[in-house]
């Protein structure tokens, strides 16, 4: 495992960082938590995209999600699919706006989506919980959605567009994540990132998490 490899000095470079965590869990309430997570997030978009295009934005975003954090953080291991969860979040703001016009409450639930998000991610700041797996997983699901998703409101060039700006950007994205996952050699390269992880609203919170 990569606190294994940080403890004899060896760069925590596995690939299966990257993906597995998405299938594990710490625990059965750890579990179910994010079954009933994704089951009530995860129907309208399944049902509004297909089953293939579903796993590949949940699969998408979560290994997005953990390339970020085994960039960023790769002393600190974590799994659990929370990663797949925020890019579900990702994939429902840019739903919303693909039928912006035929919600009739469109500034609410806009406004919730907004919401909810920052909630999650300022929640993502307290210890032991991975943010940099939540904003990297929240940013490939907007990504992978405005390229899976039906578009409801863009047609003609603005469909074309979003399409090949966003399967670009999801392209270089992981190029750049991978390319710097694999050559860097040095885990503490970005000194103040493990901050983003946790803050220490109270002396000391960060402790345990920070060694």
């Amino acid at each position: 495992c990569a606190a294994a490899a940080c403890k004899i000095r060896k760069p925590p470079r596995q690939a299966e960082r990257l993906f597995l965590p998405i299938f594990l869990h710490a625990g059965v309430i750890h579990l179910i938590f994010n079954i009933l997570i994704q089951i009530s997030l995860g129907k309208e978009i399944e049902q509004a995209s297909s089953w293939w295009r579903f796993s590949i934005m949940y699969i998408g975003s979560g290994i997005g999600g953990f390339s970020f954090a085994a960039l960023f953080v790769p002393d600190q291991v974590s799994v659990g699919a929370s990663a797949s969860i925020y890019g579900l979040l990702g994939v429902d703001f840019v739903h919303l706006l693909h039928r912006w016009k035929a919600l009739r409450d469109r500034w609410s639930a806009l406004s919730c989506a907004i919401f909810s998000a920052f909630l999650y991610l300022v929640f993502g700041t307290l210890p032991w919980i991975d943010n940099w797996a939540h904003s990297g997983g929240f940013f490939f699901g907007l990504l992978f959605g405005n390229v899976f998703l039906p578009f409801y409101e863009w047609a003609g060039w603005k469909r074309h567009l979003g399409f090949i700006f966003s399967a670009a950007l999801i392209g270089i994205s992981f190029i750049v994540l991978l390319t710097l996952f694999y050559e860097n050699t040095d885990p503490e390269f970005c000194s103040w990132c493990k901050f983003i992880n946790c803050i220490e609203y109270t002396p000391g919170l960060c402790d345990d998490e920070f060694g």
